[in-house]
């Protein structure tokens, strides 16, 4: 009688065990959406950017790990999953001297950006992304005792760097943009483009 108690037990368990593994596996199964990106969600950037100016007239010391900090602000809106329109304003000064020329240089920029995020690692908070862009620049430059009038440029930025999602709204980003400008910006004497 108690070796038939005792398995009645064993069975009622078994079938408490198997039901409860059954139902937690039938609710695992269930398929959850995950709400996609809205688009078109405007987010307000503000930032500071190292610039190493490469132009004709340079000083002894420049490279590309020395340079001037220059600041942007500005709108971005998600057109796509991984795609991104902004829209930047920002300031940088220049200032390069050698032994034959010298120049100071207050440029602004206003540009649109299409940024591109790569999405290579899915469930990472962390991804590569390229950009591109078009800008249109404003210089004032005073060289050699000259002031130059204000000028303005087109530029074209590309680049490429990480996205940091730190939450849906917040991101940051560390990138390396290269400009091709259109503009004499330190009127030097070969007045070519910098």
């Amino acid at each position: 009688n108690l070796h038939i108690s005792n398995m009645n037990r064993i069975k009622k368990t078994f079938v408490f065990i198997f039901l409860f593994s059954f139902f937690g596996l039938f609710a695992q199964d269930i398929n959850y959406e995950i709400e996609p990106k809205k688009l078109f969600q405007p987010m307000f950037t503000l930032g500071s950017g190292y610039h190493s100016f490469q132009g004709d007239i340079v000083g002894p010391e420049t490279s590309n790990l020395i340079g001037n900090i220059g600041y942007n602000a500005g709108m971005r809106l998600n057109l796509q999953e991984n795609l991104d329109l902004s829209f930047l304003f920002s300031f940088v000064s220049f200032f390069e001297e050698n032994e034959n020329d010298n120049f100071k240089s207050d440029v602004n920029s206003i540009g649109l950006h299409l940024d591109y995020n790569l999405n290579l690692f899915s469930k990472s908070k962390i991804n590569p992304y390229a950009t591109f862009g078009l800008q249109t620049i404003s210089f004032k430059t005073y060289s050699n005792q000259v002031k130059y009038d204000r000028e303005s440029s087109l530029a074209i930025p590309i680049g490429a760097g990480l996205f940091f999602d730190i939450s849906e709204r917040i991101q940051m980003n560390a990138g390396i943009n290269y400009v091709f400008s259109m503009g004499d910006i330190d009127k030097s004497i070969d007045e070519a483009a910098d």
